[in-house]
């Protein structure tokens, strides 16, 4: 598959409700006028919304890092609206902005992005 315009986006999303919910907007205002941290379709993407659950890898027990075997103890659970990433650590979280299953060529699996439930206790992504 080809990277896809955004007009491509727009179009998907009004028509065959790709992505739910949709924003062509992508410069947002506070009510002082202020700007806000963008969201919505772009040149050639789409920037998602991070939902307020993470997952903060920390690695404080000096622990071998296998990424085909993660420690369950390495990952902390956030929510919050904020998620402060420490040094030498990486965050994995959930987008608010969903594909819709009716998306044709985009009926994959839809969000959470990273599925929290799995039965080590670490995330599993999904494809």
């Amino acid at each position: 598959m080809s990277i896809k315009s955004d007009k491509w986006i727009t179009r998907k999303s009004i028509e065959d409700k790709m992505i739910e919910p949709f924003s062509k907007n992508q410069v947002r205002l506070d009510e002082n006028g202020e700007k806000l941290i963008s969201y919505g379709v772009s040149s050639y993407g789409y920037d998602v919304r991070c939902a307020k659950e993470f997952k903060v890898f920390t690695n404080i027990h000096s622990a071998i890092v296998d990424p085909k075997s993660f420690d369950a103890k390495s990952f902390v659970d956030i929510e919050s609206d904020v998620c402060v990433i420490p040094p030498n650590s990486f965050a994995l979280a959930r987008t608010v902005d969903r594909k819709s299953k009716s998306a044709g060529e985009f009926s994959a699996a839809p969000s959470p992005a990273v599925d929290s439930s799995s039965v080590s206790g670490v995330p599993k992504l999904l494809a």
